[in-house]
């Protein structure tokens, strides 16, 4: 018997794109280093996280509005990035893999 473990979670596209790595699950608790190519998970926009965009190889963003700062950012730099992703941070666990098909809206979470 096979089962399938995946998930995937649906949001709004900001920039278009495919990336597929680790998820770095932002928040208080969280100690572990960010690793370049990361994909960054917030729970909502904040532009303390903006510096981390530079290494980040995507943006998952749980709440923020489509003109938010760092949405703005991550559409610069030409990341894939897609925020409204509900529940990514209780869905998503640091470490795992991720799967970001921005393109499509959607975030499937691997392992």
């Amino acid at each position: 018997m096979i089962v399938d473990n995946n998930k995937t979670l649906q949001g709004i596209v900001i920039n278009p794109g495919v990336y597929k790595g680790k998820a770095y699950v932002a928040g208080p608790d969280n100690d572990r280093p960010f690793d370049k190519g990361d994909i960054l998970v917030i729970p909502h926009s904040n532009p303390k996280y903006s510096l981390m965009l530079l290494d980040a190889g995507a943006l998952v963003c749980e709440s923020g509005a489509v003109m938010a700062h760092i949405c703005i950012v991550a559409g610069e730099i030409g990341i894939p990035c897609m925020t409204q992703v509900n529940d990514a941070t209780k869905a998503i666990k640091d470490g795992s893999y991720i799967e970001v098909h921005a393109d499509q809206g959607e975030v499937l979470v691997v392992g």
